[in-house]
């Protein structure tokens, strides 16, 4: 999501077309990040993608806000 999300900013940001060339590449060995399903007792479970970089200015941490399912945070 980091990626796509620079991504698109960069897209937007009214630079004009054909300023420079966007490239996202993923970090890993597989398309998702940090978001995974894994499966366990033959249930698919969902993984990561359990934390916000930064909340000022930020459309997921508004949307979580709006929908009333903000439940704190921690620091590992």
């Amino acid at each position: 999501m980091a990626g796509l999300t620079a991504a698109n900013k960069l897209y937007k940001s009214g630079v004009k077309k054909g300023a420079f060339k966007l490239c996202v590449v993923e970090g890993g060995n597989r398309i998702g990040g940090r978001i995974n399903t894994s499966e366990f007792g033959g249930d698919k479970i969902k993984m990561g993608a359990t934390w916000i970089h930064g909340i000022a200015e930020n459309g997921h941490m508004d949307m979580i806000t709006t929908n009333r399912q903000w439940h704190g945070s921690e620091t590992a």
